[in-house]
């Protein structure tokens, strides 16, 4: 049901409605082309960044969602009917639920879907849209390739070996993004992985530093607690670049209060 609500309702990116919080936020991992064929990916499912946009949403903003091609959708995990419910009416009440809140929001969301998910791809879509939108906040979150080989044409023989790639670094998006919305709220993430909190703390600050993002968001990669949903079983560090913290802990509700400290915070800047 979302599925096919969310694109249709996504037909259109522009028309951003007057007096509303308006927040981009990116989700999914960006892909780099080896071959016509093979890509290089990483983990990242965008379930963190569909949740913290319904959070958003919830919370009456119009929300620009930017999803690499296979990424989550908005109440997608929502509107599945659970196959194994020993209580179908019930299960049918759930979905009607999730119908009518889809209904009172969908007019405020704007579905942006990647065509091929690269990077430049990525790049220019959220360019276009912190130029062409009057966006207050933007939220970072997709995974982004750091590296890209050199593709082939073609499709590389399966038989070829030994096979070596180079591998060159990529730019980082987040980097730009002051110079194409000067006034921009932004909100970057930084994923480690078997690191320490003050680590994660450090390379929070140095990415706000080095960016001149407002807000980062650190969080370990080996850190995955039990959770209802697995967007929000990580342990999430809110720092800026004062080096002031704060620490939410994972569990159910982890991403509203995510979406309530950055419009606290955004408000704060406006004020």
């Amino acid at each position: 049901m979302a599925n096919q609500l969310i694109e249709r309702a996504g037909a259109s990116a522009s028309g951003a409605t007057p007096g509303l919080l308006r927040v981009l936020i990116t989700g999914g991992g960006t892909i780099a082309p080896i071959d016509d064929v093979r890509v290089i990916a990483n983990r990242s499912t965008g379930a963190l960044s569909a949740e913290l946009t319904v959070a958003f949403l919830r919370r009456g903003a119009e929300v620009w969602h930017v999803r690499t091609p296979t990424a989550a959708q908005p109440w997608e995990r929502a509107s599945w009917f659970d196959l194994d419910t020993t209580d179908p009416a019930a299960e049918c009440q759930r979905l009607e639920a999730v119908r009518r809140e889809w209904l009172t929001v969908r007019d405020r969301l704007h579905p942006v879907r990647l065509a091929d998910g690269t990077v430049s791809e990525y790049a220019e879509t959220v360019r276009s849209l912190l130029t062409d939108q009057p966006i207050d906040i933007a939220i970072l979150a997709a995974a982004v390739s750091d590296f890209r080989p050199s593709p082939f044409a073609g499709k590389i023989d399966s038989r070829s070996e030994p096979l070596s790639l180079t591998l060159h670094r990529e730019p980082k998006v987040i980097a730009s993004v002051k110079s194409w919305a000067p006034r921009v709220f932004l909100v970057g993430f930084k994923l480690l992985s078997g690191a320490r909190e003050a680590e994660l703390i450090e390379a929070g600050v140095r990415l706000c530093r080095e960016t001149g993002a407002d807000l980062v968001v650190a969080n370990d990669q080996r850190d995955r607690q039990t959770a209802p949903h697995a967007a929000e079983a990580h342990t999430l560090w809110v720092v800026d670049a004062g080096s002031s913290s704060l620490k939410l802990m994972p569990g159910t509700g982890q991403l509203a209060r995510l979406a309530q400290v950055i419009e606290e915070r955004y408000r704060a800047r406006e004020s």
